[in-house]
């Protein structure tokens, strides 16, 4: 199965900062030759009705973040053959991509009509009801991708995160170490997981030493410059009393975020490493949703 490829994100969930898990999947799987656009161009060049090369353009048009384009090869796709479960469910993630949500979910509950077996579609309609703040519906659509799927990561991933959001802490950490039973090396997962354990509140499910084997683990996988795992990472190593460590990462994590222009997560920072070199651990406190 083919990843969309979205650049990385991260929410703020109460003052907790979670890495977005972006990790809905493209439907369905074409042959691709070197130049896919190209070939599939070409195709539709010499026959006429044909919805399989207009679905497989969009899709090579997709996975070069071409959104506008995608969703006009899908629907075309689909007046050729409405009932193509895969073109509707691609155009759903397409308009999902290009932030028209509503009619994302729409298109999802179209082709989970046609196929209600598919735990791709009921996955990312529920990461699509998330950016809607319709949590408790999109927690029903990760359980329901699990149910058909009981190996599928993404959808453990997705509903930790949909999880905390709530505020569910240990219910969270519950899903997320599921998820990477089944895929130990979800950078995400890793990440959030790590922060969790390291600046929950609730004493009884915080643990240094599990926090910091999965913050640098997940700080090994990274090689983009993301100051999320950085700024996890510091905090796993105060939990763990290691404040001149801690302290130290935290302000690798300030230079990139600057860098970045992430002025939010840069400010958080500043307090942190504050708080490092006083010898006081950071503390989250999870909740709704703020941006």
């Amino acid at each position: 199965m083919q990843r969309a490829a979205p650049p990385e994100t991260w929410q703020v969930v109460g003052v907790c900062v979670f890495l977005a898990l972006a990790v809905a999947a493209v439907f369905g799987q074409c042959s691709y030759w070197k130049e896919s656009e190209t070939l599939w161009t070409h195709a539709l060049n010499c026959t006429s009705g044909n919805s399989f090369a207009h679905y497989s353009l969009g899709i090579a048009l997709l996975n070069k973040g071409k959104k506008e384009q995608a969703v006009a090869q899908f629907r075309k796709a689909l007046e050729i053959k409405p009932d193509f479960v895969m073109a509707r469910s691609n155009l759903g993630l397409a308009l999902d991509q290009k932030g028209e949500v509503d009619e994302a979910i729409a298109q999802y509950r179209q082709a989970l009509e046609i196929k209600p077996d598919d735990a791709v579609a009921h996955n990312n309609l529920g990461m699509a009801l998330a950016k809607k703040g319709r949590l408790d519906e999109a927690i029903a659509s990760y359980r329901q991708a699990m149910k058909i799927n009981p190996r599928y990561a993404d959808a453990y991933g997705n509903l930790g995160l949909a999880l905390a959001q709530k505020g569910e802490i240990r219910e969270t950490i519950d899903a997320w170490q599921l998820a990477l039973e089944l895929n130990p090396d979800q950078l995400n997962v890793l990440n959030n997981l790590a922060r969790l354990l390291a600046t929950t509140p609730d004493a009884a499910l915080r643990s240094g030493t599990k926090a910091v084997a999965l913050a640098e683990k997940a700080n090994l996988l990274t090689r983009d410059g993301n100051p999320m795992v950085p700024h996890t990472l510091a905090a796993a190593y105060a939990e763990s009393g290691r404040y001149g460590d801690a302290a130290a990462t935290a302000r690798r994590a300030r230079t990139m975020a600057a860098a970045q222009k992430q002025d939010t997560l840069t400010a958080m920072l500043e307090k942190e490493i504050q708080l490092y070199e006083a010898d006081k651990p950071a503390r989250d406190v999870p909740g709704e949703k703020t941006n």
